[in-house]
């Protein structure tokens, strides 16, 4: 039975990708929901823990985007919290500026806390749903490709507004349901590589869900920046079938293909900005800090 829309209430439509993988998409909101059973994918064994160069590539875009946004807006946040923080990048670059920083990460990816950051802010070990801060506790709240892990986002959002402060902003990165790169490439799309990838969000899907949460002036961007390899590993994944447990990125010949297309796709990209993997986006809490 297709399951209903998370954001709009809709019954969802069966998207066929192969003969083996299917997802379901909202034919109102563009919503896409994924069940492992029902689009396998060719998954890896478990969640992605990163390359690491490509990681600090990323956060040192995601870094400038939220910076800049929050100059724009006179937003100087003192209390910030990362859903999912990992090698704690973002979270390192915040606790410089002496920010107070939480963070909750339910399994770290195996990695272990990272030494840099142990000790220095509010570590919560649990998933994002049950998490629990007090009103008002932040001025900031970011996510770095997790919402599309969520078991239940409304509920996510809705605890993200309350731990707010009036005034507060969140940041998401994620990848785009509504991207072209999903439609060419189907089941190879890398994002459906991660057998934890269970709900791809539109624009229109996010900003309906975080204004059901109580967020205004939400605004959706499709950054050329993020994922800068990941028409490449798309591309690498047609040929290097069953990827086994850690995927087609921990292969040398993965690597190869997905860093020698990368630069035919990020061209793409410029000229088809449907085709760019990830949304971001920014919202805040209504009211004045």
């Amino acid at each position: 039975m297709e399951p209903i829309c998370e954001a709009c209430g809709e019954k969802t439509e069966i998207w066929t990708l192969d003969a083996a993988d299917r997802l379901f998409r909202c034919p109102k909101c563009g919503h896409v929901l994924r069940s492992l059973d029902e689009a396998p994918c060719d998954a890896r064994g478990h969640a992605w823990g990163g390359v690491g160069f490509f990681d600090r590539v990323r956060t040192a875009f995601t870094w400038r985007s939220q910076s800049r946004w929050l100059a724009a807006r006179g937003i100087a946040p003192d209390r910030v919290l990362e859903l999912g923080f990992g090698a704690g990048l973002m979270l390192r670059r915040h606790l410089a500026l002496g920010r107070k920083c939480a963070g909750v990460e339910a399994n770290l990816l195996e990695t272990g806390l990272p030494a840099e950051i142990a000790g220095k802010f509010d570590f919560r070990s649990c998933d994002a749903e049950a998490m629990s801060f007090p009103p008002a506790s932040f001025d900031l709240a970011f996510a770095v490709h997790v919402v599309e892990h969520l078991r239940e986002p409304n509920r996510v959002f809705a605890l993200l507004f309350d731990a707010l402060a009036p005034g507060g902003a969140v940041h998401f990165l994620t990848p785009n349901g509504d991207s072209a790169g999903l439609r060419l490439f189907g089941a190879r799309w890398w994002n459906l590589e991660d057998p934890t990838h269970v709900r791809f969000y539109s624009p229109e899907s996010i900003r309906l869900m975080l204004e059901r949460a109580g967020f205004a002036d939400v605004e959706v961007r499709r950054p050329g920046w993020d994922s800068l390899v990941l028409e490449g590993a798309s591309f690498a994944r047609i040929f290097l079938r069953r990827n086994g447990t850690h995927g087609v990125m921990s292969r040398r010949a993965g690597r190869l293909l997905a860093l020698c297309s990368a630069p035919f796709f990020f061209l793409a990209r410029l000229f088809v900005p449907a085709l760019r993997p990830s949304i971001e986006v920014f919202a805040r809490k209504p009211g004045a800090r």
